[in-house]
């Protein structure tokens, strides 16, 4: 029996080579589009048999959420000095034609498993939470 859609996907981190690629399927599809990243950031690429089916960007923690804030409990102080160990989700694009019942939270996940680990090597600090 043939593995479905789901359990084939697999996640990795894009390669500067794909970055022209990505950010034309972004500009392209993404109700957002794509504007220049600010800070740090790190793209993946969700394929299938190496066939793209979704794009996501983690990027540096917006400076100031009340509402995030407030949960984390941090002071100014703190939120300065800790919100670079925050990325959030700043784009996620499941391509055309590749809808498939719960693609978007399997990506999600597989992203979540590794995005620490691809943080650290990429910007050289760990990344505890997601936004």
């Amino acid at each position: 029996m043939a593995k479905s859609v789901l359990e084939r996907v697999r996640v990795r981190p894009a390669t500067p080579r794909e970055g022209k690629r990505f950010e034309r399927l972004m500009a392209r599809h993404h109700y957002l589009g794509w504007g220049r990243p600010v800070g740090e950031t790190l793209d993946y690429v969700a394929h299938v048999d190496g066939r793209w089916v979704a794009l996501l960007t983690f990027g540096a923690a917006a400076y100031a959420l009340r509402d995030r804030d407030e949960w984390i409990g941090w002071t100014a102080e703190q939120r300065r000095g800790r919100l670079n160990f925050l990325t959030q989700n700043r784009r996620f694009l499941i391509l055309p034609d590749e809808a498939e019942p719960n693609l978007a939270s399997r990506v999600l996940s597989l992203c979540e498993r590794r995005l620490a680990a691809d943080w650290s090597e990429a910007h050289g600090h760990p990344v505890l939470a997601v936004e």
